[in-house]
């Protein structure tokens, strides 16, 4: 109801949200009455075609960048196959300093196998090697995907002193990645380099 006046105005204002009617008296300019209606729409939530949108969008992001992505997921697994098999190389040289005798580390290029071995209880027999069994020196296998391409040696000998012969293992995967692991017997020098 509108007290006193003849109706003269009516203003609507239309928002994203509501819609606001004021109706306004004739001289005084006053608003009276102020209704507000829904305009049907939910504050603050999506339609379906944006979120189809969306999901178009990010559908095609994730094509286009896939391929990269898995290029980088196969070679991260090739360097730490190669980082592994490092630290496998320095355990065995760190068992041979700290027991004062011969330890190696085999390997097996069919079945992309390795692990460590002591020397056994002959020892006049060069290479006599048991390999250890407790659960961090079992026989180690390569990931799937990743196979040993050439090894200059299938035994590194490491001698009470630390030292062992040069050797060079080279590693690679299916996507023509690969690793070669480097070590400089006398000085223990370790050269990892990437393809």
């Amino acid at each position: 109801m509108i007290p006193g006046g003849n109706l003269t105005f009516i203003i609507v204002r239309v928002f994203t949200t509501k819609i606001t009617i004021c109706i306004l008296t004739d001289l005084t300019a006053q608003r009276v009455e102020t209704m507000t209606l829904p305009t049907g729409k939910a504050n603050g939530g999506f339609t379906l075609v944006e979120v189809c949108l969306v999901g178009v969008i990010l559908s095609l992001l994730f094509a286009v960048s896939w391929p990269a992505m898995s290029r980088i997921g196969h070679k991260s697994l090739l360097e730490t196959t190669c980082n592994q098999l490092l630290y496998t190389l320095r355990a065995a040289r760190d068992y041979a300093l700290n027991d004062s005798s011969y330890y190696c580390v085999s390997f097996d290029s069919i079945r992309n196998q390795y692990w460590i071995a002591k020397q056994g209880n002959d020892l006049t027999t060069a290479n006599d090697f048991t390999p250890l069994n407790d659960s961090l020196n079992q026989n180690r296998c390569l990931p799937a995907g990743v196979q040993i391409a050439s090894v200059s040696n299938q035994q590194l000998v490491f001698r009470p002193d630390g030292t062992c012969d040069d050797f060079t293992i080279v590693i690679n995967n299916k996507y023509g990645n690969s690793c070669s692991l480097r070590l400089e017997g006398n000085t223990g020098k370790e050269i990892i380099s990437y393809q």
